[in-house]
């Protein structure tokens, strides 16, 4: 292979040039890293590319141990590694820098400021010798001659791999500038392998693109002794005009170095970032450490973000002293966010929680000098139990600042039916505002429902332990109700079709149209995340004539 790649770099092509792996294994003879950089003008083309891919019925391993590097380099647009050796999906390539200081598996790169493009990573195996501190890839995505430097590229790949064995699984580092990144492409990809072959740090990670695509990935077990926050996907500094969607991201524990985790994180920075976070499933977040872990966190001066029709379920903290577990947490520290969600399902939020809204159990929450934010047609449902001598505080929805502002809360379930069961004075809010009835500019045709001894409905400048004592206090909700919104169960919160107490009592939005699952919204709509049809009464009539 390396003879080849030499050819191929001295002599350019002139058609579409295919390479194919017919032995087992390519390591021996093989001078690594391998580089594809050709250096003369017969360049690849959208039409003369460039692919290595196994011969049927081949597996082979391109393998080499490459400290600080990669196993292979690309460096030229048009190129295209396809692992699958019969032309469909399956992962008959691997390729495996077994070198145990700081390795990468694939480098796709730039010169300078030329971008790169039409560059493809599928159906491949990518693993590393080692998962500890960075830098260590296993796909990266930036400047060609200086890894984690801005590079410039668009329309790139990286298609149904099983990447393990990394500090960070695919990493993409763009220069800030309108349209680089674009076409960039990360799909239905396995990040999520255990013990030894587990990812440390991060998944997925993208900064500076303007205009990517993660979907239909699976994240899972991230974390090490040397892990700060593992996250799943993060879309962090200067990401804009870019969607996130129908990832699977969990299970998700503590680091062993003590790092809470995160599976999705947005923090573009960017004023109307124009960022789609939807249908993704983040579930099975755990830890026992001092810190509060968020599934699903919007920060960081980043304002224009849509989260919608995710499920977000089982995030618990079991630290005994206190601390929190949140499920989607907006903290944008800006007062016109222009951040919406909605028809989201979020259940079983739990943490022993000490007094500090930063430690409770929250299932949607709004935090910092944050505005702007609308919460549409959410179903929340908190339950179960922890037992902690701590008293705490644990929210369906909360307003987690004094500093909130510009907020529209309508057409939501929130239900509570949490308990500490050896804190006799813990609280379980359906709805916690640590802001007075000014920050909501709007608040109505919602559901508060709790259960319980400790189960109260509201918090707004004290307790409000009643439906009336709490629209007294905001000086609105008259629409809303407070009843139990039968949820088919604890873990699926679409509506039993017989009921009809949330049925039609919601207020008709134009920013949602369809439901959870697409069901085009009633005018009126039912209340929360599911637009269910509820059962009618059918009366056979008998006519004689």
């Amino acid at each position: 292979l390396t003879a080849a790649i030499t050819d191929l770099n001295l002599r350019g092509v002139s058609s579409a040039v295919n390479f194919i792996l017919t032995d087992d294994a390519y390591s021996i003879n093989e001078t690594f890293p391998l580089e594809i950089k050709i250096n003369n003008v017969s360049k690849p083309t959208i039409t003369n590319t460039v692919t290595i891919k196994p011969n049927s019925g081949m597996f082979p391993f391109i393998q080499g141990a490459v400290a600080s590097s990669a196993i292979l380099k690309i460096l030229e647009s048009f190129v295209r590694i396809d692992g699958s050796n019969s032309g469909g999906t399956d992962r008959s390539l691997t390729i495996n820098n077994t070198s145990t200081d700081h390795p990468y598996g694939v480098h796709i790169g730039s010169n300078g400021s030329i971008p790169i493009t039409g560059v493809s990573i599928i159906n491949c195996n990518i693993t590393n010798g080692a998962n500890y501190s960075t830098p260590n890839y296993g796909v990266i995505i930036s400047d060609g001659e200086f890894p984690g430097i801005e590079g410039y590229f668009n329309n790139i790949t990286i298609q149904n791999n099983r990447l393990q064995k990394s500090f960070y699984g695919i990493y993409c580092t763009a220069a800030v500038s309108p349209g680089n990144g674009n076409g960039l492409l990360i799909t239905s990809n396995n990040l999520n392998s255990t013990g030894t072959n587990a990812i440390h740090e991060r998944g997925i990670y993208l900064e500076g693109i303007d205009g990517a695509v993660v979907s239909n990935n699976v994240v899972g077990n991230l974390g090490g002794n040397d892990a700060g926050s593992p996250t799943g996907i993060w879309y962090g500094p200067g990401t804009i005009n870019s969607s996130m969607t129908n990832n699977l991201i969990g299970p998700m524990t503590e680091s062993t170095g003590g790092g809470t985790p995160r599976g999705i994180a947005v923090s573009s920075g960017v004023t109307n970032s124009n960022i789609t976070v939807s249908g993704n499933e983040l579930f099975n977040f755990s830890t026992s450490y001092g810190g509060a872990m968020t599934a699903l966190y919007v920060y960081g001066t980043t304002t224009g973000v849509i989260i919608e029709k995710n499920k977000v379920s089982d995030i618990v903290n079991t630290n005994n002293f206190g601390f929190g577990a949140r499920g989607i947490i907006i903290n944008t520290n800006v007062s016109n966010s222009v951040i919406t969600i909605k028809n989201n399902f979020v259940w079983n939020v739990r943490a022993t929680a000490k007094s500090g809204p930063g430690a409770w159990g929250v299932g949607i929450g709004i935090d910092g000098s944050t505005g702007g934010v609308n919460v549409y047609h959410n179903s929340v449902n908190m339950y179960g139990t922890l037992a902690s001598d701590s008293a705490g505080i644990n929210t369906a929805f909360g307003v987690l600042s004094p500093t909130v502002s510009a907020i529209d809360v309508r057409n939501n379930i929130f239900v509570n039916k949490f308990s500490n069961t050896l804190g006799s004075s813990d609280k379980s809010y359906a709805i916690n505002s640590q802001a007075p009835s000014t920050a909501f500019t709007n608040i109505n045709f919602n559901d508060y429902y709790v259960e319980g001894p400790v189960g109260i409905l509201g918090f707004l400048g004290g307790d409000r332990t009643t439906l009336a004592a709490w629209q007294i206090a905001t000086g609105q909700d008259g629409n809303s109700i407070s009843g139990n919104p039968d949820y088919i169960s604890d873990t699926d919160l679409h509506i039993n079709s017989n009921s009809t107490f949330v049925s039609n009592k919601g207020f008709y939005l134009s920013d949602v149209l369809t439901d959870f699952d697409g069901d085009t919204r009633n005018n009126p709509p039912d209340i929360g995340g599911d637009e269910y049809s509820s059962a009618s009464t059918t009366f056979a009539l008998s006519v004689n004539v």
